[in-house]
């Protein structure tokens, strides 16, 4: 496989992985921000996970 075409395709892997990361932090955040405004929700969470596995 030509090494300019590698290149591209791992920096391409890279800026996808990087988008990735940050919509996973984003999505913790919303989702402790949901918590800490729902204790029912809060209580939810914690009961899942409390399960083995």
């Amino acid at each position: 496989m030509d090494k300019g075409l590698t290149a591209g395709m791992h920096n391409s892997t890279q800026r996808h992985i990087a988008w990735l990361d940050k919509e996973i932090k984003r999505l913790d955040q919303a989702y402790q921000q949901a918590l800490a405004q729902s204790s029912r929700l809060a209580a939810s969470a914690a009961l899942y996970q409390s399960l083995p596995g």
